[in-house]
């Protein structure tokens, strides 16, 4: 994990949880990036949950922003946020989201750490159910469940992981139904609202600056978790509301955001993949793509391969060092989510009308 580059604001760090404390400590990190206005509407929330967890358990909790290189005044609204109990990692340089979330993971005061976008509204009561997986020593993360703005629309699930055609695709939703058969695992625990047991992310050496300015981070952190051996899972109690893309399509172009995607969904299966069959299966889908591309005229494609290619001797620098430790393997993941797929008490969800109807026959 590179070192972050940041000044602590002058603000004092929230005291760690008391030994006698029934839970843990938690520091909910929000990294940001010219998002004054978004931090104006959806932080007071985020302070007010953090309240709430203190007073229901006894346990410390903080609001830890890290600023990444904001121009647009997002340090001076933040400095009048010191006193609501705000603390600020403020980075002089802009790195990027998996630059910022490493930053918050090392300022973090405390052992469990909730990752939050700045445009993250939580509903009321989302900390306890999330954080109370974290008895079981074997749990890396838990994700919430994401709605859209100001409906019960699923946006974000537990994710079903599934390989095919020489990619694992993390695409699929899925709700639990029935009261569920326990912990219910998910793929990946989503970098914008999750939280991650921070002494295991920072044994992993957190989130991969190879990925930055942003996506696949996320995946290929919760990757490694569950081929060293931890779980990620879902909560569905734990509700927040977003609206996807939001955020990124204000920032950057549409072919930017689509070029970056393709370069890091290259990077994560260089990286990570160390099946033979698998990477035989990708080599020659990858083979296919770039001979059927230039026919559908997606130029971008061809511009994220040679992104990819240009990061090829740091891919082989990161494979000699982060696969240490695993205890599972790429075909054990296979079969792990192929089985969550086949679950009665599961439901995944294929689309967004999918999602639409199963919030149309919710209950109130």
């Amino acid at each position: 994990m590179t070192a972050p580059l940041l000044v602590e604001a002058e603000c004092p760090a929230a005291a760690p949880a008391s030994a006698g404390a029934s839970r843990p400590g938690v520091s909910v990190v929000i990294p940001t990036w010219n998002g004054r206005h978004l931090l104006e509407c959806y932080l007071p929330a985020v302070l007010a949950e953090a309240d709430a967890y203190r007073r229901l358990t006894g346990a410390a909790a903080e609001v830890l922003v890290v600023d990444d290189g904001s121009t647009d005044g997002t340090a001076e609204y933040l400095a009048r946020t010191a006193a609501a109990g705000v603390r600020v990692a403020a980075r002089q340089v802009n790195g990027g989201f998996a630059a910022a979330c490493n930053t918050g993971f090392a300022a973090a005061a405390h052992p469990l750490v909730v990752l939050l976008n700045n445009d993250v509204e939580p509903a009321a009561g989302f900390l306890p159910p999330l954080l109370e997986h974290f008895r079981d020593p074997a749990v890396f993360g838990v994700t919430c469940r994401v709605l859209l703005p100001g409906t019960r629309v699923l946006s974000t699930g537990g994710k079903v992981g599934i390989f095919r055609r020489g990619y694992w695709s993390a695409q699929f939703n899925y709700e639990p139904i029935g009261g569920g058969k326990g912990p219910c695992p998910s793929f990946t625990a989503i970098g914008g609202f999750a939280a991650l047991d921070r002494g295991k992310v920072l044994q992993l050496g957190g989130f991969l600056d190879i990925f930055n300015p942003f996506y696949w981070e996320d995946i290929d952190l919760s990757y490694r978790a569950w081929k060293r051996g931890w779980e990620i899972r879902y909560e569905p109690r734990s509700v927040v509301y977003h609206q996807p893309s939001a955020t990124i399509g204000r920032a950057f172009q549409q072919r930017r955001i689509d070029t970056v995607a393709a370069r890091n969904r290259l990077l994560f299966h260089w990286l990570e993949i160390r099946d033979p069959g698998m990477l035989a299966r990708h080599a020659g889908m990858l083979a296919l793509q770039v001979a059927s591309q230039w026919a559908g005229r997606r130029r971008e494609f061809y511009g994220a391969l040679a992104q990819a290619l240009r990061r090829l001797p740091e891919v082989r620098r990161l494979r000699r060092s982060i696969h240490r430790g695993e205890v599972r393997s790429d075909r054990e993941l296979v079969r792990m989510f192929q089985e969550l797929a086949r679950r009665s008490d599961i439901r995944i969800i294929r689309s967004h009308a999918e999602a639409e109807a199963l919030a149309a026959g919710a209950p109130e």
